[in-house]
C-alpha cells in the first residue's frame, strides 16, 4: 500500500507539472520578454526605437513596420500604441531592391532598418560575399520614407541630440594590457557638435580600454565626415562611396588630407550609442568597425552628423600622416 500511494503521488506530481509547462509562455532568447499572440499592443516607452520593440518581441522590424503603416520609425512617442504581431507571421512581400556599385548585405540591411538575417531569410540561396551590380534583391517591408528636412539649428554646425539613453556598457579589453588603463582625457575641439564630441569619447574609451592612446580630433578629418553624411542625408542612404561617385582617398584629397593610412565608418541610427553598437558588436573576425576604431596606426579622427529620414547618420574618417 505504501509504495502504491507513492507511485500515485509521483504520477499525479508529473502530471501537473507538465500541464504547468504546456501552459506556460514562450519567452524570447537573451531575457526578452515574452512573445505577444496576434493583436498584442505594446505602449512606446521613453526612449524606444522599431528596433528596440521588435528585438524585444522576437519578430523583425519589417514585421513591425508592416503591422503599423501609419507609424514614423523616426518619430515615436511615448505613450503611443503599436500592434505588436506574432513571429510566425509571414512579412509582407516587400519590394525589389537594385545592388549598387559596392553595395554589402550590411548596407543594404541598415538603410532599411533591418538585420543582415532579414534579408537573408527574404533571398535564399544569395551568397552574401558576391553580389553583383544589378541583382535583385526582396526586401521585406514598406519602402523607407522620402528624407525629410532636419530641423533648424542656431549654425550650419550644430545637429540636435535626441534624449539621452542609457549608457552603453563597458567595451571588453581588444587587447589584454598589463593593468587597467587610466581613464582619458577628454578630447574636445572648438565648434564640435554634442553627438560628435560623444562618439569621439566613445571611441577613445574603446581604444583606452584596449590600451591603444586616444585619437585627436582633426578639422580636415572632421569636414570631409560631415560633407559625407550630410549626402547621405540627404539622399537617404549609407555609403562609402558619395553621390558623385568620390570614395574616401578621394573626399580626404578635396580637404586636404593626405593620409599615409585612412579608414571609415558609417552607421544610420537613432542616438550615438546604438552606432557605436553596431560597429562594435560584430563578430570576431568578421569586425571591420572594430579594426578601424582600435587601428594601431590611426592617429586621428572627424566625425560628421546629419539627421536623415529614419534617425542620424553617423560617418567616422579615421587616418594618420
Amino acid at each position: 500500500m505504501h509504495t502504491t500511494s507513492n507511485r500515485f503521488s509521483w504520477l499525479f506530481l508529473v502530471l501537473i507539472l507538465s500541464t504547468m509547462l504546456a501552459l506556460a509562455p514562450t519567452a524570447h532568447a537573451a531575457g526578452h520578454s515574452a512573445l505577444l499572440p496576434p493583436g498584442g499592443k505594446y505602449t512606446v516607452r521613453a526612449n524606444d526605437t522599431l528596433w528596440d520593440i521588435a528585438m524585444g518581441h522576437g519578430i523583425s522590424v519589417a514585421q513591425l513596420t508592416a503591422a503599423n503603416p501609419g507609424v514614423n520609425p523616426g518619430a515615436l512617442r511615448p505613450g503611443q500604441t503599436l500592434s505588436i504581431p506574432s513571429s510566425e507571421q509571414t512579412p509582407v512581400s516587400g519590394h525589389t531592391y537594385a545592388v549598387r556599385p559596392d553595395d554589402t548585405l550590411w548596407d543594404i540591411a541598415t538603410n532599411y532598418g533591418l538585420t543582415v538575417d532579414d534579408l537573408l531569410a527574404a533571398n535564399p540561396g544569395v551568397d552574401p560575399r558576391r553580389l553583383m551590380v544589378g541583382q535583385e534583391l526582396q526586401v521585406p517591408g514598406p519602402p523607407p520614407p522620402a528624407p525629410v528636412a532636419p530641423p533648424p539649428a542656431e549654425d550650419a554646425t550644430t545637429v540636435p541630440a535626441p534624449a539621452p539613453e542609457a549608457a552603453p556598457e563597458a567595451a571588453p579589453a581588444a587587447e589584454a594590457a598589463p593593468e587597467p588603463a587610466p581613464e582619458p582625457a577628454p578630447v574636445a575641439a572648438p565648434g564640435i557638435n554634442p553627438m560628435a564630441q560623444a562618439m569621439l569619447d566613445l571611441i577613445n574609451a574603446k581604444r583606452t580600454a584596449g590600451g591603444r592612446p586616444a585619437l585627436a580630433w582633426n578639422a580636415q578629418l572632421a569636414a570631409a565626415a560631415q560633407a559625407h553624411a550630410d549626402d547621405c542625408a540627404a539622399r537617404n542612404r549609407g555609403s562609402h562611396v558619395g553621390s558623385d561617385g568620390a570614395r574616401l582617398a578621394a573626399r580626404l584629397q578635396r580637404v586636404g588630407y593626405a593620409p599615409v593610412w585612412s579608414g571609415e565608418n558609417w552607421a544610420n541610427a537613432r542616438s550615438v550609442e546604438r552606432a557605436m553598437a553596431l560597429w562594435w558588436n560584430e563578430p570576431p573576425g568578421a569586425d571591420p568597425h572594430v579594426q578601424n576604431i582600435m587601428a594601431g596606426r590611426a592617429t586621428d579622427v572627424g566625425i560628421g552628423v546629419a539627421l536623415g529620414a529614419w534617425g542620424y547618420y553617423f560617418i567616422a574618417d579615421f587616418g594618420s600622416r
